[in-house]
């Protein structure tokens, strides 16, 4: 039993230096700092104490949820092995990419959706490998609402029912109402929640639609996401579900 303990823990992913070069820009960085005159000294140490522990935090909790992730992924995925993992120059290119979105990111939704999109890269996603670091772009780009609103736009049906929410019987009504139901906090901040669809739509995520117009009840349920959207979605959707 022993033996197989040790066998097990020689097998599973820990957090790894996959940020070695980080570090090294942070020593020469560092290190640039403390050689400008008169200030040099006070603005190292600044950037010593201030900004390099939140930074080194935010490094240890997303390399211990990737791999967190990617062992739960291997204990229930046959064919999945580090060894075909190490030899996938795209899987290595989202995970370095998401990585350093991570580091500028500190929502938890976030962190999370940038999991989700490292883990379905190593299963394989059917997606190209442009077309998964454009997605990383809109993780990193996007906030947390347009997240939501995306995803109550894809079905908000599904959405109430996963949520737990009910709408209104509405027999005619706005988009902008379904919307303000659903957060109630977007209700005084009409400008912002335009130009949040604004950017859904600009980026090919969302149907075009204006969200002022009467719809009916049917209406107002329908489906909105774009093909893009939905696989968007999935994309930094947990791999499991």
């Amino acid at each position: 039993n022993s033996d197989q303990g040790r066998h097990s823990t020689r097998h599973k992913l820990t957090a790894p230096l996959f940020f070695s070069i980080s570090d090294d820009l942070h020593s020469l960085t560092k290190g640039t700092l403390s050689c400008i005159p008169g200030v040099g000294g006070v603005v190292a140490e600044l950037f010593e104490k201030v900004i390099t522990p939140p930074l080194a935090r935010r490094r240890e909790v997303w390399m211990n949820q990737v791999a967190e992730a990617l062992n739960e992924l291997r204990e229930t995925i046959l064919d999945f092995s580090w060894d075909k993992l190490r030899e996938d120059e795209t899987f290595l290119d989202i995970f370095l990419q998401a990585g350093q979105i991570a580091l500028r990111n500190h929502h938890a939704e976030k962190i999370v959706a940038l999991k989700n999109a490292v883990c379905n890269s190593a299963l394989k996603i059917n997606l190209e490998e442009t077309q998964q670091l454009v997605f990383l772009r809109y993780i990193d780009e996007l906030t947390i609402v347009h997240l939501k609103l995306l995803d109550l736009m894809r079905d908000p049906r599904q959405w109430a029912t996963e949520n737990n929410h009910k709408f209104p019987d509405f027999i005619t009504s706005a988009l902008t109402n379904v919307i303000y139901h659903a957060f109630p906090e977007l209700k005084a901040q009409e400008a912002l929640t335009e130009l949040f669809v604004n950017d859904l739509q600009t980026r090919g995520l969302l149907q075009e639609v204006n969200i002022h117009g009467t719809l009916t009840f049917h209406g107002l349920m329908a489906a909105r996401s774009t093909e893009m959207g939905n696989c968007f979605l999935r994309y930094i959707s947990d791999p499991k579900k």
